[in-house]
């Protein structure tokens, strides 16, 4: 009963008092011809489905939560509701114009019904809310529905012989065209969020607290740099994602609070960890080194390339391959050829040991072949070509696309990445300031500096001509430098104190190598291989400038990289839960809510309290991993 209330009570806001209409086609039922009957019994049959059999399907809790997070869901059982309503709308004028006198009775008491609903309608929300035009809302609906009672009261009957002034079905028609008027009313104060700002105020004071303490401390504390911030609630999550992604982005001059600026917050959350793609999702926004979009294995480095056989002792060449291979996994080429590894090789190995054996009709692999550990791995039109024609089918032309395609993206990425740290020329605030300091030398920072600058914006430190042409210069000359080599210089940089950030940026960028990762077969590393040397290069110019440039911003996602648990953690995860949940149903100790299902040797388990077990368990870990 609480769930047809509740139900009612949705249906009610939707169409206040007018949802009596609907009523009115089933009151003439009986009156109908066979094809007007059959047609609202038809429908009657659609609306117990949309209504009555999802209310079981779904079967809500009626307290406030269950009423939002099912709202949806019954919208298109009101459909059949508002078609209800236009027949019922369309009998009501019917009866006016052609059986006034024989049914005024029963339409007015109906309209009396109706005005005592929309008073005690227009009572409550005085009550509940200040909201002004709430209140003129259900005034309207009042007023509306009175207007109709005072005309069937002038409109009667007085000789009883059916022959008085009958009401015009004219005016009928004028006051139910209002009827739409009604609903924009209504619904307008839950779709116009025109000052509506606790969302954003939500979001923003998640990050920044808004108030102090009565000594001026701050009520807590600020959100500390580079957190990981976990969310699992729609507040919790997408308040946040538009305060970092949006917010964050535009123009300070436009923001509410101008200061606020938190790109570099990693996002996660806590419902999804245990999924795979997830955690997929998570390496490619926040280590984007582990991801690696373009899938193979392998990339032969021979040019006479190599032909079936065993090559457990003098082995392969191939280009370093992304990530760690162990003894017998098989890669598979794009002709056909198998290769079984006979030793494990590491991350950045250039030789793999095994056996080649021929699948199809191949027997030959060839110089820059390609080959993959997932045999039904689709690398976009390479796969579109082995499906269509076969794998033998012009290879070349089908991988070529590949690599454009990966290589647009890498290039893409790395520009949302970086873009906000390159120089403007209004970046640059005090140009005559800074070009007297880099041409005086007066330091082993501005000798340093002075020997990264062109000839031109020597000359132009040197001999000044006027600070637009100085900005130029030095804005070209800067971004030259961030596009260039890692600027780090022990000897130039001595007794200089940089941000803990800078510092943990450089670790990561010296960890990735110094030379750059091919920017198809590694993409992923060469992503963020190009965004740590750009953001490093920037970071080091804004603090050792300080004073006379603007900060640089960062991309669309943090300039440090988190350690996010890897495809094996997380299986390792999952297996512990699951031998502690195997554990506790033999000793009849299960958690409220846990579901263990046993299918003789083999227990697997289900239910959402599983599930956030196993998301604890990473969520642990990746804390663990990134203790900082």
């Amino acid at each position: 009963l609480g769930q047809v209330q509740m139900y009612i009570e949705g249906a009610a806001d939707e169409f206040g008092v007018f949802l009596l209409l609907a009523i009115l086609p089933f009151a003439l039922l009986i009156k109908m011809k066979n094809r007007e009957r059959g047609w609202m019994i038809g429908s009657f049959a659609i609306y117990i489905c949309l209504a009555g059999l999802l209310m079981i399907l779904l079967n809500p809790t009626p307290d406030k939560h269950g009423r939002d997070m099912t709202r949806v869901f019954f919208a298109a059982s009101h459909v059949v509701l508002a078609m209800w309503i236009g027949f019922g709308s369309t009998l009501f004028c019917a009866l006016v114009a052609r059986r006034y006198f024989q049914t005024r009775f029963a339409l007015g008491l109906g309209l009396v019904v109706a005005a005592a609903l929309a008073m005690v309608a227009w009572s409550t929300k005085l009550a509940e809310t200040q909201f002004f035009l709430n209140h003129w809302t259900r005034a309207f609906a009042f007023c509306l529905v009175v207007f109709l009672v005072a005309l069937f009261l002038v409109h009667r009957d007085e000789r009883g012989d059916g022959r008085g002034q009958s009401l015009s079905p004219m005016i009928v028609l004028i006051v139910l065209a209002l009827l739409p008027a009604w609903s924009i009313l209504e619904h307008w104060g839950k779709n116009e969020q025109r000052g509506h700002l606790f969302g954003f105020w939500y979001g923003h004071d998640m990050f920044t607290p808004p108030f102090t303490e009565s000594d001026g401390q701050l009520i807590y504390p600020e959100m500390s740099e580079n957190a990981i911030l976990f969310g699992g609630t729609d507040p919790g999550r997408f308040n946040p994602t538009y305060m970092i992604f949006a917010e964050s982005f535009t123009d300070p001059a436009k923001r509410r609070d101008p200061d606020f600026d938190r790109r570099d917050v990693a996002l996660i959350t806590q419902n999804a960890l245990a999924d795979s793609t997830y955690l997929d999702t998570v390496r490619a926004h926040y280590q984007r080194s582990k991801q690696i979009d373009w899938n193979p294995a392998v990339s032969v480095n021979h040019s006479a390339g190599y032909t079936i056989g065993n090559y457990t002792s003098r082995g392969i060449s191939v280009n370093p391959i992304p990530s760690v291979l162990t003894r017998g996994d098989v890669i598979h080429f794009e002709d056909g050829v198998k290769f079984t590894l006979s030793a494990s090789a590491l991350s950045r190995a250039t030789t793999l040991y095994g056996i080649m054996e021929d699948t199809l009709t191949d027997t030959t692999i060839t110089h820059d072949e390609i080959g993959y550990e997932n045999a039904t791995y689709i690398p976009f039109a390479s796969g579109a070509k082995d499906k269509l024609f076969g794998r033998n089918f012009l290879s070349g032309i089908p991988r070529t696309i590949d690599k454009w395609m990966i290589g647009m993206g890498s290039d893409w990425e790395v520009d949302r990445r970086t873009s906000g740290s390159y120089f403007a020329p209004g970046q640059i605030l005090k140009p005559a300031t800074l070009a007297k300091r880099i041409a005086n030398q007066d330091d082993e920072l501005t000798r340093y500096l002075l020997g990264k600058l062109s000839d031109e914006g020597r000359g132009a430190c040197v001999k000044p001509s006027s600070d637009a042409a100085l900005r130029e210069a030095l804005a070209n000359d800067f971004n030259a430098i961030i596009d260039g080599e890692s600027i780090w210089d022990d000897a130039a940089f001595v007794g200089i104190e940089f941000s803990g950030t800078t510092l943990a940026l450089r670790e990561q960028f010296v960890a990735l190598g110094k030379a750059e990762p091919r920017r198809v077969e590694e993409n992923g590393r060469y992503i963020r291989w190009r965004q740590a040397r750009v953001r490093l290069n920037r970071r080091l110019l804004d603090e050792l400038l300080v004073d006379f440039i603007q900060p640089g911003l960062a991309g669309l996602y943090p300039d440090l990289e988190l350690n996010s648990p890897t495809q094996m953690e997380a299986e390792i995860a999952f297996a512990e839960y699951l031998q502690e949940a195997d554990a506790r149903e033999k000793a009849g100790a299960l958690k409220p809510g846990e579901i263990v299902n046993r299918i003789g040797d083999r227990v697997s388990v289900a239910g959402q309290v599983s599930v956030m077990q196993i998301n604890s368990k990473l969520a642990k870990l990746l804390f663990d991993k990134n203790p900082e």
